[in-house]
C-alpha cells in the first residue's frame, strides 16, 4: 500500500499520464480533448519544472521541524535515537559506510551527530533485508561503528520495510513510555512522525538531508528550468 501511494503521488508519474492521454486522445481521433491535455501537461511542466512553487512547498515541508540541536532537558535524559533506513547495495568488497546509499548516509551521519552532541544515547537502525543477506540495520550499525559509535550503544531492527512497519517493530521491542529522538530525512519527517505518534510515541524530530539547501553565497533563480524537481 506504501508503495502504490509513493506511485500514484510521484510528480513524474503524474507528467507521464498526462503525455500518454493526451497521444490517446489524438489517436482516438479526439482533437479537442487532445489539444486540452496538451496543454494541461505544459502548464504542468510551467508550474512544477520552471515556476517556484515546487521549490517554495518543498521548503513549506521540509522547515516545518527544526534541526536537531539539543537542550538541557534533553541533555540530561537518555533518549534513543532511531535513524530510519532507505537502502543500500550490498557489495562485500566495500565497507559498510559505502555500501550506505546517500540518503541513509546522511541520516546516519546526523545520528551520529546527535549521539556524539548527548553523549547517552543509545542508536538505534531500522531496515530489513529484502533480497539481501545482510538487513539493512545490520549495515547501519556497522557504519556507525567504523565511525566511532562504542558497540554496546548500537541496536538493531531488522524487520521493517517501511516507515509504518518500522514503528510497529519499534514498539514491539522498546513501547511507548520514553521519548525517540527521530532521524530521517526533512521531506519524510512530517510523515514519519505522524505515524510514530499513532502508534503512540512521543516524537523528538531530528530532520537531515535536506533538498532545499541555499548558499546565499551563490543563491540560484527561482525561475530555471529543473527536471531534478520532479524527482
Amino acid at each position: 500500500l506504501n508503495d502504490l501511494a509513493h506511485f500514484l503521488l510521484h510528480p513524474l508519474h503524474h507528467f507521464l499520464l498526462l503525455i500518454f492521454l493526451s497521444l490517446l486522445l489524438f489517436w482516438l481521433g479526439k482533437q479537442k480533448w487532445g489539444k486540452r491535455f496538451t496543454i494541461l501537461t505544459l502548464v504542468w511542466v510551467f508550474l512544477v519544472v520552471v515556476s517556484p512553487l515546487t521549490d517554495y512547498l518543498l521548503m513549506q515541508k521540509e522547515w516545518s521541524s527544526r534541526t536537531f540541536e539539543g537542550s538541557n532537558r534533553i541533555d540530561s535524559l537518555h533518549y534513543p535515537i532511531l535513524v530510519l533506513g532507505a537502502g543500500k547495495t550490498s557489495d562485500p568488497r566495500m565497507p559498510a559506510t559505502t555500501q550506505l546509499n546517500g540518503t541513509v548516509g546522511q541520516r546516519l551521519m546526523e545520528g551520529v551527530r546527535i549521539y556524539r552532541l548527548l553523549d547517552t544515547s543509545t542508536l538505534i537502525s531500522s531496515g530489513y533485508r529484502a533480497k539481501s543477506k545482510v538487513p539493512q540495520g545490520v549495515t547501519v550499525v556497522r557504519a556507525a561503528l567504523s565511525l566511532g559509535v562504542s558497540d554496546q550503544d548500537t541496536l538493531q531492527l531488522v524487520k521493517g520495510e517501511n516507515t509504518y512497519s518500522e514503528a510497529h517493530d519499534y514498539v514491539a521491542r522498546f513501547g511507548t513510555k520514553d521519548s525517540l529522538i527521530l532521524v530521517t530525512s526533512a521531506i519524510h519527517m512530517p510523515r514519519a512522525v505522524a505515524i510514530f505518534e499513532f502508534f503512540g510515541i512521543s516524537v523528538i524530530p531530528a530532520p537531515t538531508d535536506y533538498m532545499s539547501l541555499e548558499d546565499p553565497s551563490n543563491p540560484k533563480s527561482k525561475w530555471r528550468w529543473d527536471w531534478h524537481r520532479v524527482g
